[in-house]
């Protein structure tokens, strides 16, 4: 019986805590992909300062 209610109550906590964990893990994928995206944009702009002073 014990084992019974324990399925129930984290099939409830389960039910409950998905969409939190569904937003977590969107907020974190935006995160990582912003961070790329930046790191991204660092490098051109290093590289283009590079080639600025490379051609000058």
């Amino acid at each position: 019986m014990n084992s019974f209610e324990f399925i129930i109550d984290s099939f409830f906590l389960r039910h409950i805590s998905a969409p939190i964990a569904v937003i977590s893990a969107i907020v974190v994928l935006i995160i990582i992909v912003t961070s790329v995206a930046a790191a991204k944009e660092i490098k051109k702009n290093k590289k283009e300062k590079d080639g600025g002073a490379r051609d000058v």
